[in-house]
C-alpha cells in the first residue's frame, strides 16, 4: 500500500531540509478522518462549505453511510402562510413542541461518494491501515519531531441556558507535519500545552523542536499531551505570540463565527473551540470557529495580507495565496 514505506531516520537529512526537498522514501500517513474528497452530503447545513463533509464526520459521529440519514425539520403552520408566531418565533424549533401549529417535516438525505470507482477500494484499505496505525499509536508516548507553524490560545466556551463564558485552558501548538516515532505524518497535528509550560519554554512559530508526548485522537484530530524532555534544534524569530496581558481582552474581542471558511482554519488567529452548551433543550458539545483578531466577516479579512505588506513591503505583483502554508 502507498500509506506505509520504510523510513531510515537515522540515514535520513535533517528534517527542515527533508521537508521541502521531496525526498522520497520514509513512512509517511496522512490524516484519512479529514479528508473531504470522499463524501458529499445535501444537508442545508453543509452548504457552507461546498456540501463537503469529512470522513470522521460521516463514519463517526452520524454514521451515515451508505444510507444517509433521515431528520425532522420543525415547521410551523402560520409561519408557513407568513403570519406571525404566536409565541413571537422567526422559525420553528424544538421549543415549538406543543403548539397547536407545530408540525414535522420528514427530510431525507442521500449520501453521495465523490471519489472515483477506480480509487475507493483504495480509500477503504487506506482508512483500515490507518486505523490500524492510529489504535497502535493511540494513548501512548512516543518521540515527537516537528516544526511549530503556529501557537494559539485554546479556548473554551460553556454555555449554561443564557449565561455563556469563554474561558482559556491552555495553549495549542500547531504542526504541518511531524514524525511520530519513524512515521511522518504529513498532516496537521496539534500539542496541547498548559499555560505553566507556555511559560516555561516560550513556544512560537518557527520553533524546530523534538519532545515526547502521548498522542491522542480528539473528534478525527491527532492531539499530543503531557509533553516530555522538549529539546529545541532552531528557535523562531521574535517573542512569544500572546502574553498573559493580553488573553484578558482577547476573550472579550474574539468573534465567533458560524461558518468555517478554510482560509480561517489555517489562519494563525483562526481557532477552532470547543463548546459546551446546557438548556432546556438538552445537553450538547459541538466546535466553532473563533477569530482571534476579533474579524465579525471572514469575506471582508485583510489581516494576512496587512501583515504580509508590514513585514515585506508591497509586491511587484499579486500573488497565489495558499492557506495551509501562507504566502507562495
Amino acid at each position: 500500500m502507498n500509506s506505509h514505506k520504510i523510513l531510515d531516520k537515522n540515514n535520513a537529512v535533517p528534517y527542515i531540509e527533508r521537508k521541502h526537498s521531496g525526498e522520497e522514501g520514509g513512512v509517511f500517513v496522512i490524516n484519512q478522518y479529514k479528508r473531504v474528497d470522499v463524501f458529499r452530503c445535501q444537508n442545508r447545513a453543509h452548504a457552507k462549505l461546498g456540501k463537503r463533509v469529512s470522513v470522521y464526520h460521516v463514519l463517526k459521529v452520524k454514521k451515515c453511510y451508505p444510507n444517509g440519514c433521515v431528520y425532522f425539520r420543525c415547521k410551523g403552520q402560520k409561519l408557513n402562510k407568513g403570519e406571525s408566531c404566536p409565541r413571537d418565533y422567526k422559525h420553528g424549533g424544538r421549543l415549538c413542541f406543543g403548539c397547536k401549529y407545530f408540525y414535522d417535516e420528514k427530510v431525507a438525505h442521500q449520501l453521495e461518494m465523490v471519489l472515483p470507482k477506480a480509487q475507493q477500494a483504495e480509500f477503504w484499505e487506506d482508512l483500515d491501515a490507518f486505523e490500524d496505525w492510529l489504535e497502535e499509536i493511540r494513548g501512548r508516548r512516543h518521540s515527537i519531531l516537528g516544526r511549530i507553524q503556529s501557537v494559539k490560545p485554546q479556548l473554551e466556551k460553556r454555555i449554561l441556558g443564557k449565561d455563556e463564558q469563554l474561558s482559556l485552558r491552555g495553549f495549542l501548538l500547531v504542526f504541518r507535519d511531524t514524525y511520530i516515532g519513524q512515521t511522518h505524518f504529513e498532516d496537521f497535528t496539534y500539542a496541547a500545552v498548559p499555560v505553566s509550560a507556555y511559560k516555561r519554554w516560550v513556544f512560537r512559530p518557527g520553533d524546530e523542536l523534538e519532545f515526547s508526548a502521548v498522542v491522542n485522537e480528539d473528534q478525527g484530530r491527532l492531539v499530543y499531551s503531557r509533553l516530555r524532555d522538549v529539546e529545541f534544534s532552531r528557535r523562531g524569530e521574535g517573542e512569544a505570540p500572546w502574553t498573559q496581558k493580553e488573553i484578558p481582552l482577547l476573550l472579550k474581542t474574539a468573534t465567533e463565527f458560524r461558518i468555517q471558511p478554510e482560509k480561517c482554519l489555517y489562519c494563525p488567529y483562526g481557532t477552532l473551540v470547543d463548546v459546551t452548551e446546557r438548556s432546556a433543550r438538552g445537553n450538547f458539545r459541538y466546535r466553532r470557529l473563533f477569530c482571534l483578531k476579533g474579524i465579525h466577516d471572514p469575506a471582508t479579512c485583510v489581516v494576512q495580507p496587512l501583515e504580509k505588506i508590514a513585514s515585506e513591503g508591497c509586491p511587484d505583483e499579486v500573488q497565489e495565496v495558499d492557506w495551509k502554508e501562507g504566502y507562495r
